[in-house]
């Protein structure tokens, strides 16, 4: 999920791409639901 969120910013998507990205997040659950990860990347 990161790699694709710092794609986009980067304007690296290709066909993907979203036009005017500025702001990505990303959420990760882990384990049994114990561990919650929220990145938020700008550009």
């Amino acid at each position: 999920m990161a790699y694709e969120a710092v794609k986009q910013l980067r304007g690296e998507a290709k066909e993907r791409q979203v036009d005017g990205a500025e702001i990505a997040l990303t959420h990760n659950v882990g384990g049994i639901g114990q561990y919650c990860f929220v990145n938020i990347y700008r550009r």
